[in-house]
């Protein structure tokens, strides 16, 4: 079937009601800007890093969370299989799909720029970033999606992916160099190594190597969508 921008600008703008029609996905998108305007009011230095914290959450919240959630509330509802037996391509509902997630991860992410503006952040750098680790997040926030038989199970399913992006940041600076090696595998690392260097002054690496880093995690994500999906596609 030939790609039809029309029949794609019908998922996204569907998409789109749903998600202003669902409570759920409007806090989750707004708690990391509750936490920016909160981390501004409470704290003067070290806004660089507090910025990294909340964007990473807005990739990991609402790339995982919103991503996987759109998929399992049509499974839920059985609108899933209406929409895979109409002229929608499976290429067009992905990317309709996709492509919401990605948008608000770029809003929520520029907002807590905005906010915190720490003045030492790279515009295009972080755009660059953030794109990176939505794409993967939102791979695997797909994967979830269609593997979980509902929206609350995609939530549960949801946690410890978001856990694995969130929980490096703590450990970014650590004294133990076998913590910092396993650390820098995790995107968060890559990330605050691209943003905000001297944060990792003790485990900094190459900017290339971080690109690529986060790259991986596109090909990982990629291939647990790919896996879930073939073993999934039957049941639809």
């Amino acid at each position: 079937m030939i790609f039809s921008l029309k029949r794609f600008n019908a998922v996204l703008i569907k998409e789109f009601q749903d998600f202003k029609s669902n409570i759920n996905y409007l806090v989750i998108c707004l708690i990391p800007l509750f936490l920016s305007i909160i981390y501004k009011m409470l704290y003067s230095t070290h806004q660089n890093l507090l910025l990294v914290t909340t964007t990473i959450m807005s990739i990991s919240m609402i790339g995982l969370t919103f991503s996987a959630g759109t998929f399992s509330e049509e499974k839920e509802k059985h609108t899933l299989r209406v929409v895979m037996l109409s002229p929608i391509s499976e290429l067009e509902l992905f990317l309709g799909k996709a492509l919401l997630s990605y948008i608000l991860i770029i809003i929520s992410s520029f907002a807590n720029l905005f906010i915190l503006n720490p003045g030492n952040i790279n515009g295009p750098k972080f755009l660059i970033v953030v794109s990176l680790a939505g794409f993967s997040c939102i791979l695997f926030g797909i994967g979830i999606g269609i593997l979980a038989p509902n929206e609350k199970t995609s939530g549960i399913l949801s946690l410890p992916v978001i856990f694995i992006y969130l929980i490096p940041v703590i450990f970014t600076d650590s004294d133990n160099v076998l913590i910092r090696k396993i650390v820098s595998i995790f995107p968060a690392h890559n990330i605050v190594s691209i943003l905000i260097p001297e944060i990792v002054s003790k485990n900094a690496n190459s900017i290339l190597f971080n690109i690529l880093n986060l790259v991986m995690w596109i090909a990982i994500g990629l291939i647990f969508f790919i896996v879930i999906y073939r073993k999934k596609n039957r049941r639809y």
